[in-house]
């Protein structure tokens, strides 16, 4: 996994560049400033091509490495009925893995995805999650994937209820904290083995600025999800268990329907094409790196994070985020 940082660097002014004639555009210049929907802001033209073309060469390299060897044989899966959970479960199962997972309720195409145990009623809502899920789950597991979540949008003049609020923060924080709590103390994570926590660039404080607006519960929420993760590393890594928090990219998925809108401005991909680089990124997890935040895709896949950096260009995949 490469250790660049880009901590301090988004907090740096960014330095006038000049531009060779035929050299390619840094990627900030190539990105229109994100629309405002307050203020009605009109669209600019996204200069897309050179962005895709990342995307599409990274995912295609990727590709060619079936499963990182440091995964293990057998891989839980917390979330893994839709989206990017249920096409991690397929690509897993496909690559060899024995792949469990956990959901609310099951559909059809995780029935067909060939699983060796799915676990239904797993409600991130219980108190007791962490508790059912250990109890239920059948012998240990080489890695875990943190995959569920939960977004809800709100805006200074649309105020969330709080019991929303509270939910948001039941499902990205408390109960994920729950359940990686109760499967070590079980010994069904135990000693190698891996957490790969999907948490958010919308929890970085250093990726905010004012190109957003509202959705307080939701950055919050992902950050304590950073928090969640980067302390618990800490007492994990004496159990000889790593853990990595990890931002998939901007993927197309129904969580993401509230921002559709900007699907083709900021290059947003389907999550089958974020995979190779998720998984590398978790396979490849030492002790020497647990505990950080990191985007497995770098700056291309940053979203509305990106207008934070000074210098996107210099952010390359599996670099540190900010916290």
């Amino acid at each position: 996994m490469m250790s660049h940082s880009v901590a301090g660097s988004c907090l740096a002014t960014a330095r006038a560049r000049s531009i060779a004639p035929h050299s390619p555009l840094p990627l900030r210049e190539r990105i229109a400033p994100c629309p405002s929907r307050q203020r009605g802001t009109a669209h600019r033209p996204f200069h897309k091509p050179r962005r895709q073309r990342r995307y599409r060469t990274l995912t295609r390299a990727m590709a060619e490495v079936v499963l990182p060897e440091g995964l293990g044989k057998r891989v839980l899966v917390v979330g893994g009925n839709r989206g990017l959970g249920l096409e991690m479960v397929k690509y897993l199962v496909k690559g060899g893995c024995e792949v469990a997972v956990s959901c609310r309720k099951s559909n059809e195409a995780l029935d067909g995805a060939g699983c060796e145990q799915v676990i239904q009623g797993i409600d991130f809502m219980d108190d007791e999650v962490g508790v059912k899920l250990a109890g239920e789950l059948r012998g240990n597991v080489d890695t875990l994937m943190m995959v569920a979540g939960y977004w809800s949008t709100e805006t200074l003049e649309t105020p969330m209820s709080g019991a929303e609020q509270r939910k948001m923060y039941q499902i990205c924080a408390i109960a994920p904290l729950l359940i990686m709590q109760h499967l070590v103390l079980t010994g069904k994570l135990g000693k190698g083995s891996k957490i790969g926590f999907i948490t958010s660039e919308g929890g970085s404080i250093g990726l905010r600025s004012e190109k957003e607006s509202g959705n307080y519960a939701h950055h919050a929420s992902k950050a304590a999800s950073n928090s969640v993760g980067r302390m618990l590393s800490f007492d994990l890594k004496h159990r000889d268990v790593a853990l990595v928090m990890l931002h998939p990219g901007f993927l197309k998925t129904e969580m993401t329907k509230p921002y559709e809108h900007l699907y083709e401005e900021l290059g947003a991909i389907e999550p089958q094409e974020a995979l190779p680089s998720i998984l590398k990124a978790v396979g490849d997890l030492t002790l020497e790196t647990t505990g950080r935040f990191i985007a497995p895709l770098g700056a291309s896949g940053l979203g509305l994070g990106i207008y934070a950096l000074p210098d996107p260009d210099n952010v390359p995949p599996f670099s540190e985020l900010p916290w």
